[in-house]
């Protein structure tokens, strides 16, 4: 015999996971003619039922059962009838839900738009996601009871399997028995394993139902999601935030924070009751502990887990304050959502939308990590609640039961209050994500040139942002009413540029008046070119400085952001500029005293040349041979220098020449002067002169004497070159011998 004709359906019923829910609704309408409650299952409930009362009765024991299994007997009758009546309740709502869900299919094909004309609260549309997301949890949760209904079908259908291999072998046994004891006893397995397998076919029915049943439902709330985007659809493009509607929101929240005053009133005042009932329950340990009666070791455990007890009441309290508290700032974070929503929803200015959404990530994210923090607070007061303490044997005495379930009612307290704010918690951040969403959603179906202007605004912000970025902070004292006031202003990347292009562009115009100036001051006062070139240099030097001290009082930028100078840097710089500074020193003294100046023709150790700038550290001084030699002015006044030029441009040179004794010596210095006379960059006053200087051991010197002019760019080594080769020329020409080195060598012959 094979059980499963008792029920038509099992036979084809696939046991394959589930698919989507569009083709699982498919084959489950296909199969409704299956799932039927007919008089067949009918009548097999009643039997069921009679022989579980038959059984039931005292004295009633099958021929051949032995020990537990009557008990086996007994408890596969009931659940045959426990799976039988829940199969028949599971088809009743089954046809239920399939009316539904055709009425839901209609309603929606039927509906077009709202009875109001628009536009529509953002409220109603609120609504409609809830809706929305509740009918897409319900069709998750339907189809995962599908799921393990279909799991637990394939279950039973191994267990039916197995009963009805069972069966087969006890027939099979019955046959070859012989004796009417043995035949009795095959007999009541055979009957055992027939309600085994019985039991199993009946449980897979029950489970097949089930299963449609989750189908059904989850049929039903597809259609109901179709309906509610069908609305979403028209409302949402025509959604409006009014300023009434924002009212009304912040009127509730006003209304659920009043009510939650009270709570906290009440919480409060449990608080004292709590810690007043915890300082009575030590008290009473205390004087246990210290009574001159001995006092028994159980009265003594029941008093210390009393103060545990009201301890743990007394926590349980402060943290039901304490929740109220969060669940107070979850409304206070609530309005504040509201509030940013309404301006994301009703500014124009992109920035304003930008910021509103820059403080909604900002406040979700809080509530993320305090939604965390909750959660696991939650979880951790459940494993206590579960675990501290077991349930109370009934053989313990009632004042320790009645302590052991007073435990467990406030672990569960503190579930409680954990759960309420794991709630609020939840529910706010939930709120928010999907506010954020939907916020997002509107920007990406936003058209080409609102895209356009909403990336011009966010670059403009951005580059506001740069602009405002804080580099560092200084301090700054004011002096406001006569008193001291130090506060802190902050230098940003953009007073930091225009302070740059202050100096800058100021440097720039500073030095072209400067130098405008200095012309000015050359052509019609007469100054010196150098010496006005010198004056310009210091002068743009101290507009420089001049500068950067405007820049910094407009830029309000404190002149003590470079205090991060002091310390080990100062020191540091103080051994580094010290050079630097005396140069500078040295400079400025050159500039005022005027001991050398731009032109002059100085003599500074190996060094010979003209000087040919005068700057803040060094001076330029030009050798003969076209070499520069930067000097440092520390240098210039430390040392011994030789200025050709300090008072007059006019230096007196000689050039020697030596003849021959037998030449006349007048003839001689007359011939010198005539030549010196003659050279055109030679100064004719004072005159040149021509001494006889002294009787060598070869020649007479004559040493010609000569002044030239450096002020007319005069080359006094050219100079000395045309008047040797003058002189070798006349002297030539007057006969007069130029003698070379002449030695006598005597030898002596010994």
């Amino acid at each position: 015999m094979r059980l499963r004709s008792l029920f038509p359906a099992l036979a084809v019923l696939p046991l394959l996971l589930l698919g989507p829910l569009e083709s699982v609704a498919a084959d489950a309408n296909a199969g409704q003619n299956d799932l039927v409650w007919d008089d067949a299952q009918q009548k097999e409930l009643d039997q069921a039922l009679e022989e579980f009362r038959v059984s039931s009765q005292p004295g009633q024991t099958p021929v051949g059962s032995v020990g537990g299994e009557l008990v086996e007997r007994n408890h596969l009758l009931a659940d045959l009838i426990t799976q039988l009546e829940r199969r028949k309740d599971v088809l009743r709502r089954l046809g239920e839900s399939s009316q539904k869900v055709a009425e839901q299919q209609y309603k929606t094909r039927k509906w077009s738009t709202f009875d109001t004309a628009p536009p529509y609260s953002i409220l109603l549309i609120d609504h409609l996601r809830q809706s929305l997301d509740d009918a897409l949890s319900q069709v998750d949760a339907a189809n995962t009871r599908a799921k393990l209904l279909n799991q637990e079908i394939q279950d039973n259908q191994k267990r039916l399997d197995a009963a009805e291999v069972e069966l087969r072998q006890a027939v099979e046994k019955i046959g070859r028995a012989t004796a009417q004891d043995e035949k009795n006893r095959l007999d009541w397995l055979r009957q055992l394993a027939q309600l085994r397998a019985h039991d199993a076919a009946a449980a897979m029915g029950a489970g097949q139902a089930r299963r449609q049943l989750s189908i059904a439902e989850g049929a039903e709330e597809q259609a109901s999601i179709e309906f509610f985007r069908k609305q979403l659809s028209v409302a949402e493009k025509h959604a409006a935030f009014p300023r009434h509607d924002l009212d009304n929101v912040l009127s509730e929240l006003d209304k659920q924070q009043s009510r939650l005053n009270e709570k906290q009133k009440n919480a409060e005042t449990e608080i004292g009751s709590t810690r007043n009932a915890l300082a009575e329950a030590r008290r009473q340990l205390l004087e246990a502990q210290s009574a001159t009666q001995p006092v028994s070791a159980d009265r003594l455990e029941l008093l210390s887990q009393t103060v545990e007890l009201r301890q743990l009441q007394a926590d349980n309290a402060d943290s039901r304050h304490e929740t109220l508290q969060h669940i107070g700032e979850a409304l206070e974070w609530k309005r504040t959502g509201w509030q940013l929503r309404w301006d994301m929803a009703n500014s124009e200015a992109s920035d304003q939308v930008d910021e509103a959404m820059k403080q909604l990530d900002g406040l979700i994210s809080r509530v993320k990590t305090w939604n965390l923090y909750v959660q696991n607070e939650y979880l951790r007061s459940r494993r206590l609640s579960e675990n501290e303490m077991p349930a109370p044997p009934a053989s313990m005495p009632k004042e320790r039961q009645d302590l052991i379930k007073a435990f467990h009612e406030a672990y569960a307290d503190n579930s409680r209050i954990l759960g309420d704010t794991e709630q609020a918690v939840g529910d706010l951040l939930r709120l928010l994500t999907l506010w954020r969403e939907d916020f997002q959603t509107k920007r990406q179906s936003m058209s080409a040139s609102d895209t356009m202007r909403q990336g011009w605004d966010a670059a403009r912000r951005a580059f506001g942002r740069f602009w405002d970025f804080e580099l560092l902070a200084a301090e700054d004292s004011l002096v406001v009413d006569g008193r001291k006031v130090v506060a802190v202003r902050s230098v940003t990347v953009g007073k930091s540029l225009g302070l740059l292009m202050l100096v800058i562009v100021g440097t720039i115009v500073s030095r072209r008046l400067i130098r405008g100036v200095r012309h000015v001051a050359v052509r019609r006062f007469d100054i010196q070119p150098s010496y006005a070139k010198t004056v310009a240099r210091w002068m743009e030097l101290l507009a420089t400085s001049l500068l950067v001290f405007i820049a910094l009082y407009v830029t309000n930028i404190p002149l003590t952001v470079f205090a991060f100078l002091g310390g080990a840097l100062a020191i540091g710089a103080g051994f580094g500029t010290q050079v630097l500074l005396k140069n500078m020193i040295s400079g400025v003294i050159l500039l005022l005293e005027r001991p050398l100046r731009v032109g002059d023709i100085i003599e500074v150790g190996d060094v010979v040349g003209t000087v040919t700038h005068i700057n803040i550290r060094s001076s330029t001084v030009r050798t003969s041979d076209g070499i520069e030699v930067l000097v440092p002015n520390a240098t210039l006044l430390e040392n011994n220098v030789t200025n050709w030029t300090y008072s007059t441009a006019k230096v007196r040179r000689t050039v020697s020449v030596g003849v021959d004794y037998a030449a006349d010596l007048n003839k001689v210095a007359e011939l010198l002067g005539e030549i010196a006379v003659s050279h055109p960059n030679i100064s004719k006053a004072p005159e040149p002169q021509v001494l006889l200087s002294e009787f060598g051991s070869d020649a007479v010197i004559f040493s010609v004497r000569y002044w030239i002019d450096y002020a007319e760019q005069a080359d006094a080594s050219a100079i000395a070159s045309d008047l040797r080769f003058m002189i070798a020329k006349t002297l030539r020409e007057a006969n007069v011998k130029i003698p070379g080195p002449q030695r006598e060598v005597r030898i002596v012959k010994s």
